[in-house]
């Protein structure tokens, strides 16, 4: 949104300037556009100030705000910060309730946009994600990614841990899987993907990606 209004503000200021557009018309486009690039830049200073806050506070190694879609029997569809603390846990923390993981736990990470996530049968994302259990449970993230076009582009992350029971509470609701959608903060997100300890675990799919190859041939530096 930031690079949209920005792009608006030039190309509107070029037509004014050059005189093919009137300023009574150029004007709404102005406001509009400086009104929307300090709306987002006065979210991203506070995500930034937010997240900075909690990191200093608790004394972690990261921290990212998402939407938890599925997981660990939280509550669903709430705002979510995932922390990576110093004793390599995460940390999920919500609300009114919270949950640790130990990166050992974990068998695999996926990344990709949400609208990729709908070219993906549910072998492929079970493989990605290095899933043993062979339930379907995908359904519901393609549902939701489907009905919520702002979803279509955000990062959305898919953690599979090891698997230590076939204990399902419902279709939805696994215990051995944590589905998130990160709404804000990308860059942040970037640098949690490539630390030395998350790395190993993580593939990653676009729309670039060589299909004349398997698609287990992954490469983090797709997130470049």
């Amino acid at each position: 949104m930031i690079i949209t209004n920005f792009l608006i503000l030039i190309t509107a200021l070029f037509l004014i300037i050059y005189g093919n557009l009137s300023i009574w018309l150029g004007l709404p486009l102005l406001i509009l556009s400086v009104s929307g690039l300090t709306f987002q830049t006065f979210k991203v200073i506070s995500l930034n100030f937010r997240l900075n806050r909690i990191k200093r506070k608790s004394k972690v190694k990261w921290v990212g705000e998402f939407v938890l879609i599925e997981g660990l029997n939280l509550v669903t569809n709430q705002n979510i910060y995932l922390i990576l603390t110093r004793r390599d846990d995460l940390f999920l923390k919500a609300e009114q309730d919270e949950f640790k993981v130990n990166l050992s736990e974990v068998d695999g990470i996926f990344v990709t946009k949400g609208q990729y996530l709908l070219n993906l049968t549910d072998n492929e994302i079970k493989d990605f994600v290095s899933r043993e259990s062979g339930k379907p449970v995908f359904n519901n993230i393609r549902n939701l990614i489907r009905n919520n076009r702002n979803y279509a582009h955000k990062f959305v992350m898919l953690i599979s841990l090891k698997l230590k029971s076939e204990v399902y509470y419902n279709v939805r609701m696994n215990q051995d899987l944590i589905i998130m959608i990160l709404m804000y903060g990308n860059n942040n997100f970037r640098r949690f993907i490539k630390r030395p300890e998350i790395r190993s675990k993580v593939r990653f799919y676009n729309k670039r990606m060589d299909h004349t190859r398997s698609r287990e041939e992954l490469r983090l530096k797709e997130l470049g």
